[in-house]
């Protein structure tokens, strides 16, 4: 299993949403099989979408307007080699038990997407999470430039 983590810009949030859920016919990553799409996983299905989820978020916290405050990270965790000929539901079961280990860790409440992608090179989930720092303020939670913390 890979799984790697970056830090976003508002800016880029878009740009990731049009990727992630698979937007657009005319994606520039070459590695992705269109006639595997209907594989992919949306494991938030509630009905609405990426930057539906991130901008009501933002709405109930305080964002600086700065370029360079980081808003969302995003993880990308790939399929463990051992079950890359495992069965899709025990796939799915994995990908599935790795978003609620996230949810655990950075709040269910902060996760703006959780998709699936089988129609890669590799099968791998998309999470992303805004960035709340709580302050021992009443009711003020931040969004600002800071370290990732990778426990709450």
């Amino acid at each position: 299993m890979i799984a790697h983590l970056k830090k976003n810009t508002r800016g880029a949030v878009p740009g990731l949403a049009v990727h992630f859920e698979r937007k657009t016919d005319h994606d520039t990553n070459k590695e992705i099989d269109v006639s595997k799409s209907y594989l992919n996983q949306d494991l938030m299905a509630d009905g609405s979408d990426m930057l539906s989820r991130f901008n009501a978020h933002l709405n109930d916290v305080y964002c600086m307007k700065r370029d360079d405050v980081k808003a969302l990270a995003t993880w990308i965790v790939t399929l463990p080699e051992e079950l890359t000929e495992a069965p899709y539901e025990q796939q799915s079961a994995f990908f599935e038990a790795t978003t609620n280990f996230l949810n655990d860790r950075y709040g269910q409440e902060n996760a703006v997407v959780a998709v699936v992608h089988y129609d890669e090179t590799a099968p791998h989930l998309r999470y992303a999470f805004s960035l709340v720092f709580l302050y021992n303020r009443p009711c003020k939670n931040r969004l600002q430039k800071s370290p990732l913390s990778t426990s709450r």
